[in-house]
């Protein structure tokens, strides 16, 4: 796995984004595999460079699909639940996402890098705030 791959903990399993493998793999806490998400493509499910991975209250595993310029949502069996973003620079709109983080109240926070902003979405993929 690439060292600058970001992962998070959560219900009793570490996730981690595999950015030159284009994966996402879920451990267990002692570190021994579950499975693992995605593959190379830009289709529904499948990764070009995710560099980042959070957890929502409801355990979804949010991925920043940084090269296919989207945030990719999953339940926590690794099914895709849904799609937020594609390229561009409008509002909603990605440019190379970074990371994508959920606050306390599930909100995504997503680094729009390549457009220079933040955007904010609440838990259901709809805009909140765009800031820069």
């Amino acid at each position: 796995m690439k060292s600058d791959s970001v992962g998070c903990y959560s219900s009793n399993q570490i996730i981690v984004a595999d950015t030159d493998n284009n994966q996402v793999h879920i451990f267990d806490p002692t570190g021994n595999p579950i499975k693992s998400i995605g593959k190379f493509g830009s289709a529904v499910g499948e990764f070009n460079s995710p560099h980042c991975v959070d957890t929502d209250s409801l355990d979804r595993i949010i991925v920043s699909d940084t090269s296919n310029h989207r945030i990719q949502i999953f339940d926590s069996d690794g099914n895709l639940i849904k799609v937020i973003g594609s390229f561009g620079s409008g509002i909603g709109e990605f440019n190379s996402p970074y990371c994508a983080a959920v606050d306390f109240f599930d909100r995504i926070i997503v680094t729009d890098t390549g457009n220079n902003r933040i955007q904010i979405f609440d838990s259901d993929g709809n805009i909140l705030a765009l800031i820069g």
